[in-house]
């Protein structure tokens, strides 16, 4: 398992990790994969950058390094990194286990005691 605050190099699996770390604690991943404009980079190598957003728990940030230039044209090119790159990377159980944890709209969490019908 990756320390809560870490550089770690860039694999699916632990892109997914941190992700589920993140939903355990009712929060968010969110991705960044420039800043001002500029590219991040490691040791000039591509890198992006997660933080969980809105998560009960101890602060959880990960910069990802040696990302490959395709993944990082996606999470800059794209919206809802988290759950398209879930359902890109992540297993059937993964999916399952991120839908136990809430839902967004707008950016919102709606309570769980809602959904219920």
């Amino acid at each position: 398992m990756m320390a809560i605050k870490d550089k770690v190099k860039w694999s699916p699996e632990k892109e997914i990790e941190m992700g589920l770390l993140c939903r355990r604690q009712e929060g968010y991943p969110m991705y960044i994969a420039s800043y001002a404009g500029m590219p991040l980079r490691v040791n000039g190598k591509p890198s992006f950058f997660t933080k969980c957003f809105g998560g009960r728990g101890p602060e959880i940030k990960v910069t990802f390094t040696d990302v490959p230039e395709s993944e990082i044209t996606d999470i800059k090119e794209n919206i809802r990194d988290w759950e398209r790159r879930l359902k890109r990377f992540g297993t059937p159980e993964q999916i399952a286990e991120d839908k136990k944890y809430g839902i967004y709209l707008a950016g919102h969490r709606i309570p769980k005691i809602l959904i219920k019908v």
